[in-house]
């Protein structure tokens, strides 16, 4: 059997069995909740899930979420993935509907409810575990590409960063950034010397042609596969068409108009949701407030000044995690056990408790529960047209970026992330990177 159709056997059967799990689970809840006519049968439900199984694995690889070079664990991978399971759930709900037709004691609409509730969360867990097992399977199989790039700037920082979230095939970079000139062509030809290379990605807009022709012939010369990657973040690509004018090809950008209604939501959205947690959490926000008190000399919140929507300054809040008379604008700790963080600070960090009081920005309408995260001024200075786009919305309290692989990486590092979000915002995709965050908290993966 090829070593790619094996690893998409075990991932789509991986993807079968936690939607078989879903709806056993979806069965046991309508039995245990006890609402409506109870059902003593299982058959039926058996074949439901069987079927259910079967659409949402066709929905899926017809979504191409089993294709090579796709991340299952970014925001995106899981943005796709509910739209799969949204579109399998429709489908599913219409196919039980019509089914009912003539049937004197058809199954009840309860399980499958209860089913397509559970199977999500399920399915997204089951994703998160078997990262590393398929990685394992992966690495045993041969299924590693070998990769080099040449570039040494943002976008070539941009591909690393890509490679190593794919889930299929995974990339091992051979190299450290490097100019895209001469001296990539003699660590071209050194390592093919000792290693096999797959592919090279050239990810420098600045490369000469000439250079471009001698790195092509090598590679076409040698087996590597050649891979030019255009300056994608200076130039956004969402709502990208290719177009024709009397045979010049030309890349047109549809304009998007404001979209009042999602900004009116997310704004109610962000009030209530805001409100309600700061009085559910009072207990949480009078407790931690004394451990602080105690654990060291100094005041409760920790408060400096960002840069929200449309560049205006406001003041953030945070529960002091470090010793008093820190420095507000010194780089972040990057591990626990920064002598400036105090004994109760671990943990507050670890667990993200301290971004708690930005709630009070959120009502007050400084910022949103999603968005990007907010710079301190003398960052936002050095901002090129391209990362303006951050301020064409609200700082979040969470976003792509918190919940990404790199979140320990300074916020201007990785500023992709955040163009991502100012190009694809929706309720739908706010409310994925929420439940996104909650089982990254409850993962133990937070801050330091």
């Amino acid at each position: 059997m090829p070593r790619k159709l094996l690893i998409i056997l075990v991932r789509t059967l991986a993807d079968f069995i936690a939607v078989l799990a879903g709806f056993g689970l979806g069965l046991m809840a309508y039995h245990a909740i006890g609402l409506g006519k109870q059902d003593a049968r299982v058959l039926p439900y058996i074949y439901l899930a069987l079927f259910a199984g079967v659409l949402f694995i066709a929905i899926f690889r017809w979504m191409g979420l089993y294709a090579p070079g796709r991340s299952s664990l970014t925001i995106a991978g899981v943005t796709r993935l509910f739209t799969g399971y949204a579109a399998g759930s429709l489908v599913l709900a219409a196919a039980t509907f019509f089914s009912r037709i003539g049937q004197v004691d058809p199954p009840s609409r309860l399980v499958l409810f209860y089913s397509l509730v559970i199977a999500f969360p399920l399915l997204r867990l089951e994703r998160f575990l078997m990262r590393r097992p398929v990685a394992r399977l992966q690495q045993m199989l041969g299924d590693t590409r070998t990769a080099l790039i040449a570039g040494d700037g943002e976008l070539a920082r941009q591909l690393r960063r890509a490679l190593e979230r794919t889930d299929s095939p995974k990339y091992e970079i051979l190299n450290e950034p490097c100019s895209a000139g001469r001296p990539i062509l003699i660590d071209l030809e050194k390592i093919a010397d000792e290693r096999s290379v797959d592919i090279l990605f050239v990810a420098d807009q600045n490369m000469a042609h000439s250079r471009m022709l001698e790195l092509q012939t090598f590679c076409q010369a040698q087996g590597i596969e050649f891979s030019y990657v255009p300056d994608l973040f200076e130039f956004i690509t969402h709502d990208i068409t290719i177009a024709e004018l009397d045979g010049i090809p030309l890349i047109m950008r549809r304009v998007r108009g404001p979209r009042r209604a999602y900004l009116a939501c997310k704004r109610i959205f962000d009030v209530i949701f805001s409100a309600l947690a700061l009085i559910i959490l009072s207990p949480l926000f009078a407790f931690l407030a004394i451990v602080i008190r105690r654990s060291s000399p100094g005041p409760v919140f920790f408060s400096h000044e960002r840069i929200g929507l449309n560049g205006k300054p406001f003041k953030l809040y945070k529960f002091r995690t470090m010793q008093a008379g820190i420095d507000p604008y010194a780089p972040s700790p990057r591990s626990s056990n920064d002598p400036r963080i105090t004994r109760p600070g671990r943990f507050i960090r670890r667990k993200s408790l301290d971004e708690l009081p930005q709630l009070l920005n959120i009502l007050k309408g400084d910022m949103s529960i999603v968005g990007p995260r907010p710079e301190m001024p003398f960052i936002v200075d050095t901002y090129t047209p391209a990362h303006r786009a951050r301020l064409n919305v609200r700082p979040g309290l969470t976003g792509v970026w918190q919940i990404s692989a790199h979140r320990a990486a300074d916020i201007h590092d990785v500023m992709d992330y955040d163009v991502y979000y100012v190009e694809n915002q929706s309720f739908i995709l706010d409310m994925l990177i929420i439940l996104e965050t909650v089982f990254y908290v409850l993962s133990g993966r937070g801050g330091c």
